[in-house]
């Protein structure tokens, strides 16, 4: 892999783009879940057609050059784009640490093979410990029960032998809000487990996740509730001796055809860990989320960090629907960043847990969470005291 980009970030902390980037470049997705706030129904009224592949594949060097250490393929399902495969590949010869969220539904043993070269982590959304809380959630196609954590649960084994770095991303909802997720958790144990707070954003997901959302002092129940018992459970598994992972499961249980076999760098580290410290858990509160993330739209048009499309209600209340800027394939990433970098937090996206190890090494990560840190501290002080990497999130 090539170097991070992180020395190409410019000294001037006004102007850093930011390390890390959520390219949310497909809007469609084949689940509906109630709490969604990127459901981009007004990107898909748009009458113009998204960029070709042509033009996408030259958006990743973009971000590299610019200064972007990682990029996170979002959506909508990823998956569902025409050329995800053509454009993580593009990332990872721009040198980019890669990452993808997905629901995993399109996902099987064909495409985590042509996948794993160029995709450094799957981060994927489980909601729940059983899938009769993902219906009524809405993590279904049709309604129907679609098995999303059975399936999730078949690629999982196979991920890890491929030497995918995994992780699960969580929202908390009124829904949810009583399920342990604990035992599902050190059974899988994944690398990063990211805890959201249900969001509400205007344009996105009004009226539908109303009823869904948790206060604060909820939230932060769920996550200390959590928080012990993970503590608890790693502890007893460490004095008992018992092996971290299991032995993974047959190829047959990802739907993996004959002649596929799994044995990618990753088997051999992935059976040895043992249950010394729980996975570590990430809880990210609205006021987290708000302002820290610099994010990528369907027609690269940038805004809240990363150039001139980032959504502005994502970082606060006020600002209502998300409001896009330019895209980058006409202003270019450096121009468009600095459209909106006053609204993007550098410091709060060191504080949330943003800047670790990606994959690049403990020593390197701290280098850069130390850069950053300056930077939103120089940053703030510049605005006056208010706030507008490795491979693997």
């Amino acid at each position: 892999m090539a170097a991070p980009r992180g020395g190409a970030i410019a000294a001037n902390a006004a102007t850093q783009i930011a390390p890390v980037v959520n390219w949310h470049l497909e809007p469609r997705c084949n689940y509906k879940c109630k709490f969604c706030f990127a459901t981009f129904e007004d990107v898909k009224s748009l009458a113009a057609p998204l960029p070709g592949l042509d033009a996408l594949l030259g958006v990743p060097a973009a971000l590299a050059a610019a200064g972007v250490v990682k990029l996170t393929f979002v959506g909508g399902e990823p998956m569902l784009h025409p050329h995800i495969f053509e454009l993580v590949a593009a990332a990872k010869r721009a040198g980019l640490c890669t990452s993808m969220v997905t629901n995993g539904s399109r996902l099987d043993a064909a495409s985590l093979l042509r996948l794993r070269p160029a995709l450094d982590q799957l981060a994927f959304s489980v909601d729940a410990s059983d899938d009769a809380l993902h219906v009524a959630l809405g993590r279904a196609v049709g309604g129907r029960t679609p098995g999303h954590l059975a399936h999730v649960r078949s690629l999982w084994g196979p991920a890890r032998e491929l030497g995918f770095s995994l992780k699960i991303n969580t929202v908390v909802t009124k829904i949810n809000l009583a399920d342990d997720m604990s035992p599902l958790i050190m059974d899988l144990l994944p690398d990063r487990w990211k805890v959201f707070q249900a969001l509400p954003v205007e344009g996105q997901n009004d009226g539908a996740v109303d009823g869904l959302l948790v206060t604060d002092g909820e939230f932060g129940a769920y996550v200390a509730r959590h928080r012990a018992a993970l503590a608890a459970a790693a502890a007893a598994a460490a004095a008992s001796g018992a092996p971290r992972t299991k032995p993974s499961a047959p190829p047959a249980a990802a739907g993996a055809g004959a002649g596929v076999e799994w044995a990618g760098p990753g088997a051999e580290a992935g059976r040895a860990r043992r249950a010394s410290a729980p996975p570590p858990l990430v809880a990210e509160g609205n006021d987290e989320m708000r302002g820290t993330y610099a994010m990528l739209d369907a027609f690269c048009r940038r805004g809240g960090g990363v150039g001139q499309g980032l959504w502005r209600s994502f970082y606060s209340n006020t600002d209502g629907p998300h409001a896009y800027g330019p895209s980058i394939l006409d202003a270019g990433a450096p121009a468009a960043w600095a459209a909106v970098r006053d609204r993007w937090s550098a410091a709060g996206f060191v504080q949330r847990g943003g800047v670790y190890d990606y994959g690049q090494g403990e020593a390197a990560a701290r280098e850069l969470r130390a850069r950053w840190a300056g930077a939103g501290a120089a940053a703030e002080a510049a605005a006056g005291g208010g706030a507008g990497g490795g491979c693997q999130q």
